[in-house]
């Protein structure tokens, strides 16, 4: 029970302010990302369509469908190298703001829980968006990957690859 003579005392749980440098920084990243993942999927199914047109019996037009089979597989791999990159810039962000965070409350003399709250919120809110950008961005290089097995012949394999 609250006595007569305590004061309730409310502290606001956010701090009005600019958005640090950094997760700006971030979310241009993100954008940029989600631009690379539209252009990864149009180009791709620009080169599936290129591949769906050519069914040539010739020797070059054989090379070509090899050499159009092995870019689809590389912007498949490079999405997944991108995915764990995104991953990893965004946890480079969140663990700074979080650090900063956590620095700004040593130093002040009073600390104050709206602070800290202010600084991990922008740390956790882009984190999370670089996870969600990030999922999408595997998700499509798996889902690329699973139509490029079930789509190519087994003719358009490499030779090099000996078979069992």
């Amino acid at each position: 029970m609250i006595q007569e003579e305590q004061a309730v005392c409310f502290e606001p749980m956010y701090v009005d302010g600019p958005m640090p440098w950094l997760e700006k920084l971030l979310v241009l990243f993100l954008l940029a990302m989600a631009v690379l993942l539209v252009v990864r999927w149009v180009r791709f199914g620009k080169i599936l369509h290129r591949l769906g047109k050519s069914a040539g019996g010739t020797e070059d037009e054989s090379l070509m469908q090899k050499e159009l089979w092995a870019a689809c597989d590389e912007r498949a791999i490079s999405l997944r190298h991108f995915a764990v990159f995104t991953f990893l810039v965004s946890l480079l962000v969140c663990m700074s703001s979080v650090i900063d965070g956590l620095y700004g409350l040593w130093a002040v003399r009073s600390p104050s829980s709206a602070y800290v709250a202010h600084d991990v919120s922008y740390a956790l809110s882009g984190f999370s968006a670089g996870v969600a950008v990030c999922i999408a961005l595997y998700g499509s290089a798996m889902a690329m990957q699973y139509l490029l097995k079930r789509l190519k012949p087994k003719s358009a394999t490499t030779a090099s690859v000996p078979s069992p």
